[in-house]
């Protein structure tokens, strides 16, 4: 099972709708990827209710940011794709506007 496979089942455990969820899924699998194999490996052989006493575990078997972006993620209500793309949509707003407010002080 790669990394995507196992955030799908990881979420689907959790109750989230995948089809509002495709960042936060991505965004999962992309820390999964982050640690080791073997862990990977364990947590795909365990009960999925084990799952996530398990990540709350992982610190030994990865970089401590992405076990910590992962447990958060994981554990908050996330973000559905339509509040990320507003955030999105918003800040490229305010870069344009800086990037405006740049070249007209500078000629």
């Amino acid at each position: 099972m790669n990394a995507l496979d196992l955030s799908t089942r990881l979420l689907t455990r959790q109750g989230r709708a995948l089809g509002e969820h495709t960042v936060l899924r991505e965004n999962v699998a992309t820390y999964l990827t982050q640690l080791k194999p073997e862990f990977l490996e364990q947590l795909q052989t365990q009960p999925e209710d084990t799952w996530q006493r398990s990540l709350t575990c992982a610190y030994a078997h990865g970089p401590v940011d992405m076990v910590q972006k992962l447990s958060r993620d994981l554990a908050q209500k996330p973000y559905d794709d339509s509040a990320v793309m507003a955030r999105l949509d918003q800040l490229q707003g305010e870069l344009r506007q800086k990037m405006h407010t740049i070249r007209e002080g500078n000629g």
